[in-house]
Parts: C-alpha cells; structure tokens; sequence
C-alpha cells in the first residue's frame, strides 16, 4: 500500500476511518466517489 485516507464515517458514528490504496490515482477515484466534500490534501503517504 502507498497512501491512505482517512475520514470521520457517519455510517460508524463518526469514528476514525482508513482507506488504504496501492496508489494515488485508486484513492482519489474512490474519494471523488465516496466522500461528499473531496479534497486532495486527504490523500496521505507511508
């Protein structure tokens, strides 16, 4: 895995969430996707 982002889930009452991706372009496909208001600085490396 290369970066990961991590989000506050509201499906999980609000707790810490991580998505770990093999590379940037899969994380910012699914964040576009997933997360309501994306911003690339979401993304992190390892």
């Amino acid at each position: 895995m290369e970066c990961y982002i991590e989000y506050l889930d509201c499906k999980n009452q609000f707790k810490k969430t991580k998505e770990e991706f093999a590379n940037y372009e899969v994380a910012y496909n699914w964040m576009i996707k997933n997360i309501e208001k994306p911003n690339v600085d979401f993304i992190k490396y390892y």
